[in-house]
């Protein structure tokens, strides 16, 4: 019988057996087999940062909410901020980068639309 969980459970044995001294964390969360001191540090860093830039622009939005103005901000800025770093996502993509990288290009966009959405609700 076929199920979502057995699917998963086979990818992971198999992923597993391709990367036999991996570390577990990344290989099961992410099917990413990092298995040498310098891709540990390079994944730690990795989602170190995706951690600094979920919350990078957190004050400013909350600032806004606040205040109920956005005048930091022009709609020139933020939309070659928004188009910067959707070009960056299609880098990461098409590039095949690993997986908290491409995290990391979707969390940019996340601030950036919120940014945006905050200029048109108080402008």
């Amino acid at each position: 019988m076929y199920s979502p969980l057995y699917s998963f459970a086979k990818r992971f044995m198999e992923s597993n057996a391709t990367c036999p001294n991996g570390w577990e964390f990344p290989l099961y969360w992410f099917d990413e087999c990092i298995d040498t001191i310098w891709m540990k540090t390079g994944f730690i860093l990795g989602l170190i940062e995706l951690f600094i830039w979920f919350i990078a622009l957190t004050p400013q939005i909350m600032l806004n909410i606040k205040n109920e103005h956005s005048g930091a901000f022009t709609v020139t800025f933020i939309g070659c901020w928004i188009i910067g770093d959707l070009l960056n996502l299609m880098v990461v993509i098409l590039t095949e980068q690993v997986t908290v990288v491409k995290m990391l290009a979707i969390f940019y966009l996340f601030p950036d639309f919120i940014l945006l959405l905050q200029l048109a609700k108080y402008a």
